[in-house]
């Protein structure tokens, strides 16, 4: 699977990643730095007919790395409705832990509120 940005990283380096295959994009991913958090927030989204395939434990994945080493990020969350079970899934194989449930400004909805601490070996100060 490609990736390439899909929007251009911002000053802290977050930003989207078109995700493809054989060149036809077939979902975003990335990291993302929202006003209303205090961590930088992980987020993937694929079309449904390549759901399911492991493409998002693939993007997931690339982006943890890429804010581990490259933004010397020891916490990044995750945020998803609580009906969204596979991503819960994806997250928890990834090392991600629920911390609860957070309402950000404009949605009524209560999101799940996932988060991943990187391995103190591997944070920077």
């Amino acid at each position: 699977m490609a990736r390439w940005p899909a929007t251009p990283p911002t000053a802290s380096g977050c930003g989207g990643y078109r995700c493809a295959l054989t060149g036809t994009p077939i979902g975003i991913g990335g990291l993302i730095r929202r006003k209303a958090l205090a961590d930088v927030d992980l987020g993937y989204a694929f079309l449904p007919e390549h759901t399911g395939k492991g493409y998002s434990v693939e993007a997931a994945r690339a982006a943890l790395e890429y804010g581990r080493a490259a933004l010397g990020l020891a916490r990044i969350i995750a945020t998803l409705s609580q009906t969204n079970t596979r991503s819960a899934r994806v997250l928890e194989k990834l090392g991600f832990v629920r911390d609860g449930l957070i309402q950000l400004s404009g949605d009524p909805e209560d999101l799940l509120l996932f988060s991943w601490m990187a391995p103190a070996a591997y944070t920077t100060v």
